[in-house]
């Protein structure tokens, strides 16, 4: 996913609210499991 977003040209790249909300849930839900998972996953 990662190389994949590196070649694509940052104008050609959106993202919604809707899935940006459920990523930050997501990273608060694992910051309860986990200090070093979260720091990964906001990176």
């Amino acid at each position: 996913m990662v190389r994949w977003v590196e070649q694509v040209d940052a104008e050609e790249l959106f993202l919604s609210a809707v899935p940006v909300g459920e990523i930050q849930a997501g990273i608060e839900f694992r910051r309860e499991q986990g200090a070093a998972k979260v720091g990964e996953l906001e990176a």
